[in-house]
């Protein structure tokens, strides 16, 4: 009797495990189908609320996002071409792609510097700083390659 109360909890758990990574492959599957003016929009409109950002600032900010997310996705489609001609990168371009990385970052904070008032930027910044720890863990847990 105790077994079996065993084995259904824990294939109740079990179940319930793989059905919470199947919702985030299909969110992570429903946001890649989003336009840039859409995911643009919605990443405004979040910032707008965190950070309580003026219509000004929402302006500025959504063409600052689109500019960044334009570069990535023509990034993100030059480096699928590579991988299905099954180009590796030499350590020189690794390196040449992650010092570009690091300059458009150091331009994007410069840039949000400029519009968003000191509490704001604070506020931002540390925000940055959780997606960071959450990203992490998420490649800890070794979801990244299930993609």
């Amino acid at each position: 009797m105790k077994t079996t109360i065993t084995l259904l909890l824990s294939l109740l758990l079990v179940g319930g495990v793989f059905a919470q990574k199947k919702d985030r492959s299909e969110r992570r599957e429903a946001a890649s189908q989003l336009s840039v003016e859409q995911k643009v929009e919605l990443q405004t409109k979040k910032m707008t609320l965190h950070l309580d950002l003026t219509q000004e600032q929402q302006n500025k900010v959504m063409v600052l996002a689109k500019k960044n997310l334009n570069e990535r996705e023509a990034k993100k489609k030059e480096m699928m071409i590579a991988k299905a001609e099954g180009k590796k990168m030499t350590t020189d371009q690794r390196f040449e792609a992650n010092s570009n990385r690091l300059d458009s970052q150091i331009a994007m904070k410069k840039e949000m510097k400029t519009i968003l008032n000191a509490d704001q930027y604070d506020k931002w910044e540390k925000s940055l700083g959780k997606r960071g720890r959450g990203m992490r863990q998420h490649k800890r847990d070794g979801d990244h390659k299930k993609r």
